[in-house]
């Protein structure tokens, strides 16, 4: 305690001692601070200067200097957001661009997109002289980007402007190897002239192949390093006298020697091979590319190419089968289990089981230790982010959960989703731990239960030490601390927040908020003299996104303690006031009047917008509170909230979206609910027609639930009569949707009527989005037909008893892969017989199989496909099961050596539908 008073103490003196300084002072600190490279402290020195001396046209330049070397320090550390935000602050302190500085204006034109940097260097223009630094570094952006069109803003005569139209008819000819062609287009540019690298690297390139070392070496000096090119650049000098086949530099630039690969031609030409089944010229083709693309190591970029080419087993364009044959003739066995492995973690079915297997090969794509942790934390996080956004039973994939519990990191005895999501995370976060990422999805997290509570702190609180700067940790342990009702340590981490950035108007916001939980608290304890104190505090803060908060709570004071409050900084002082007589309270509750005076001054200077969310706001904050005369307060407020209502449709749509949006989850702690659409909703149910057609279904998803869906459908049905084509098809498949959730209709043409009317392109693909959208509301096979977009399962609802149960739990408990003793007994048997064909016959000799014992496999498989009761099943309910067996690593071995033996014999062709999925995998779509 003594230490922490010493601290107090000196930080108290040194603040005094600061406030002794004159205003010359501080800025000549502030000048020291700048150049020290410490912009914080020099941003601290100068908004003090301002308190002493006023706002001044030098004070302000020094402060837009240290907001932007503080800018480019923050995006130096990926701090991107933070970096944002200290840009704009640097905005409001920035001089008129044609009195900016040329070193101020360089530095803020590197901070800006092309479009800004061309704006801003033309205004500089019109009352200063060219920067050739300046124009150097807007030729290398529009050199990169090829947005020519960006310097029209400047003048003609300008190098920057005149020379872009011989730069533009090089470029081709640079992209075919043309060199002395572009030379000759460049010859009419200068050395002065910012484009003037373009032309000395092509004289480069000349000189190369004309085996001139010395003119190439002149050339390759005089192209500054910030060229776009300029790694080409470095490995070209390394050539200087080693100008042939066998120099150093050969692997990287082969091609100077050997020409260009025509690689689109030559993809093209696969991408026909593997459409039309020519498999061998494909495996042909791959092997030639990984060849042509990376001499060095073609192993690596064929399993690039095989995993790009998953993607077309997942669009029905080749047979999985034919998939995995290719990856097991193109690679080495190690390699291939691993591509194998990758692929059915993609496919998500058994996510456990598929991570867990995955993370076990992980050292043969990784060798070196420090990048394989940060694989593995990356391949972790994904699967807790794939489980939270899908909402996955994990109770499916129990098998893997035990069989790989340490891999995943799962320390908990208990399996309940939160914990082990839990435990997932901050493995991933402990083993990768300057991964912001991570952090980031550890808070979206649940965390009802206390242990989840503190996995949380434990991992912010390391990531103070990770991020000395950024206060997002800071914020976010508030939140933490303010549900575990941790109100002092919230208070002591916000204070943290404050000193890591004074000027962030997060840190301020929740600065804010925490004074308003503190008057909350107050309020509770009938502590009026406190919580008077506690929102004086908060206003002046000035935090304009908690202004109607704070003056919400203002109401709520007033209400509780009984007297009027004096006006606030964020009140209207204007109007007749409630009086306060000295020594007496006024009763608030027998003076109708007095009461609507108060909140009349109160909402005077918010918007339309901001009192009628403050009002709904207040309304469910009264009705959970005991209060004296509760129903007549209660009464008069609904009564001024149902007269603001009155004036809704003159809000847009986009605000009437907003107004019914969920209060940010940073007010939890202020208010027991954060959904205030349910009170506009009963009170004004005409409050859709006021939202326009192309805005309603932001609106629909918002409030997308079973209490509101006769509202939505009494909207869509007023709509749809004179609605464009694309928003009735939308509203129409919006109404379909609640219909078949609600069970009033179950009929797939009604999904393929709207479908069918909507052409191929973007009217069709905003019906998947939404059917994807929507399917989060669904259940069982409707769920899964709004997923994958696919409405013909619902064709086979008779195979199910209930057509919104979950499929797979017809075939799988908790507890068992088969439940089923005879199941397990039938595929003993079917493997048994594989076992037999195994060590009697050459499998790599077609005609060494007779014809009665390709039919006894085939006839084993039938019958264990009958075993399952698979007759009639969807198949995307047997592509599950298949992905479920095929995750233990023997079965699936086997499974792939059934599969062989079938497809060489040719008895694919004579297997049912559903033995040719559980084997083959997805069908190919004719």
């Amino acid at each position: 305690m003594g230490k922490k008073k010493k601290k107090k103490k000196d930080k108290k003196k040194g603040q005094q001692q600061l406030q002794n300084l004159t205003t010359d002072q501080l800025i000549l600190r502030g000048k020291q601070s700048l150049d020290a490279k410490k912009p914080r402290d020099a941003i601290s020195f100068f908004k003090l200067a301002i308190k002493k001396q006023g706002v001044s046209d030098d004070i302000n330049t020094f402060l837009f200097r240290a907001y932007l070397l503080r800018e480019s320090q923050l995006r130096k550390k990926n701090l991107t957001v933070e970096a944002d935000m200290v840009k704009k602050q640097a905005q409001e302190y920035m001089p008129w661009v044609d009195q900016l500085s040329e070193a101020d204006m360089f530095a803020y034109i590197s901070t800006c997109s092309n479009k800004e940097a061309i704006d801003i260097y033309a205004g500089y223009l019109s009352a200063n002289k060219r920067s050739a630094r300046a124009e150097q570094f807007l030729a290398n952006r529009l050199f990169k980007s090829e947005r020519w069109e960006l310097s029209d803003k400047l003048d003609e005569s300008l190098p920057l402007r005149r020379d872009i139209a011989p730069v533009r008819k090089a470029i081709p000819l640079m992209d075919a190897a043309k060199w002395e062609e572009a030379l000759d287009v460049l010859a009419s540019i200068s050395r002065t002239s910012p484009f003037a690298p373009v032309r000395m690297f092509c004289r480069a390139m000349v000189s190369f192949y004309n085996e001139d070392d010395a003119d190439m070496s002149r050339a390759l000096s005089m192209i500054p390093d910030d060229f776009p090119l300029s790694t080409v650049v470095e490995n070209l000098k390394n050539t200087v006298g080693n100008g042939n086949k066998t120099s150093k530099a050969e692997p990287r630039l082969q091609c100077l020697w050997d020409g260009p690969v025509n690689i689109e031609t030559d993809i093209k030409d696969l991408l026909y091979d593997l459409e039309h089944r020519r498999f061998r010229q494909a495996e042909s083709s791959l092997s030639d590319l990984a060849e042509a693309v990376y001499p060095q190591e073609p192993t690596a970029v064929l399993s690039f190419m095989l995993e790009s080419i998953w993607n077309m087993v997942l669009q029905y364009k080749i047979e999985e089968y034919d998939f995995h044959k290719m990856v097991s003739d193109l690679l080495p066995p190690s390699q291939a289990e691993l591509l194998l492995t990758k692929t059915r973690f993609l496919d998500f079915k058994t996510p456990f089981t598929t991570a867990g297997q995955y993370l076990s090969l992980l050292e043969n794509e990784f060798p070196d230790a420090r990048r394989r942790k940060i694989a593995h934390a990356f391949i972790l996080l994904y699967i807790v982010e794939a489980i939270r956004k899908s909402k996955f039973n994990t109770a499916k994939d129990k098998r893997g959960v035990q069989k790989y519990k340490k891999l995943l990191g799962i320390k908990s005895k208990t399996k309940d989703a939160e914990t082990m999501l839990m435990d997932m995370t901050t493995e991933g976060i402990r083993l990768d731990p300057k991964n912001r990422k991570g952090y980031e999805l550890l808070v979206t997290l649940s965390r009802a239960s206390r242990p989840a509570k503190n996995a949380v702190e434990a991992s912010l609180t390391d990531m103070l030490s990770h991020f000395a700067d950024d206060p997002w940790p800071c914020l976010e342990l508030a939140s933490v601390f303010y549900e575990k009702n941790a109100f002092r340590k919230a208070e002591n981490i916000l204070k943290e927040a404050m000193i890591r950035a004074p000027h962030d108007s997060r840190v301020i916001d929740r600065h804010a908020i925490a004074l308003l939980i503190s008057a909350e608290k107050n309020i509770q304890r009938k502590k009026f003299h406190l919580v008077e104190r506690d929102i004086g505090k908060a206003e002046e803060l000035m935090s304009k996104k908690v202004a109607p908060f704070i003056i919400e709570k203002r109401i709520i004071f007033q209400i509780a303690s009984n007297q009027p409050l004096e006006p606030g900084p964020l009140s209207e002082k204007k109007g007749k006031q409630v009086p306060k007589e000295k020594g007496a309270q006024l009763s608030l509750f027998k003076d109708r009047k007095a009461l609507n005076r108060i909140v009349e001054n109160e909402l005077a200077r918010l918007s339309l917008f901001e009192q009628l969310r403050i009002l709904a706001v207040l309304i469910g904050d009264i009705k959970r509170r005991t209060l004296d005369e509760k129903k007549s307060v209660l009464k008069e407020i609904e009564k001024i909230f149902d007269k603001a209502s009155k004036k809704i449709k003159e809000l847009p749509s986009s605000e009437i979206i907003r107004l019914l949006t969920p209060l940010n989850k940073e007010y939890s702690s202020l208010f027991p609910s954060l959904e205030i659409a349910p009170i506009f909703l009963k009170k004004h149910k005409d409050i859709l027609k006021n939202v326009e057609d192309s805005e309603i279904f932001s609106l629909y998803d918002l409030i997308f639930e079973k209490t509101w869906f006769g509202l939505i459908q009494k909207d869509i049905k007023q709509r749809i009569r004179k609605a464009k084509k694309k928003d009735r098809l939308l509203l129409d498949f919006y109404l379909v949707t609640i219909q078949h959730i609600k069970g009033e209709k179950l009929d797939p043409d009604l999904f393929f009527d709207i479908i069918d009317e909507a052409p191929p392109g973007p009217m069709r693909d905003e019906l998947r989005t939404a059917s994807r959208r929507l399917s989060k509301h669904a259940s069982g096979v409707l769920k899964k037909a709004l997923e994958m977009f696919e409405f013909d399962i619902l064709d086979e609802l008779p195979f199910f008893d209930n057509p919104f149960h979950d499929p797979f739990d017809d075939f799988f408990d908790d507890d068992d892969v088969l439940p089923e003793r005879s199941l397990e007994r039938e595929l003993d048997n079917l493997l048994d017989q594989l076992d037999l064909i195994e060590s009697d016959f050459d499998l790599s000799d077609e005609e060494a199989i007779p014809d009665e014992i390709t039919n006894d496999l085939l006839n084993g498989c039938e019958s264990f496909v009958d075993s399952l009761e698979l007759r009639g099943a969807p198949d995307f309910v047997i592509m599950g099961l298949r992905e479920i067996l095929r995750s233990d690593p023997k079965v699936r071995r086997d499974f792939d050596m059934m599969t062989k033996i079938i497809m060489q014999t040719g008895g694919a062709s004579r297997l049912s539908r559903e033995a040719r999925v559980l084997l083959l995998g997805k069908r190919k779509r004719k």
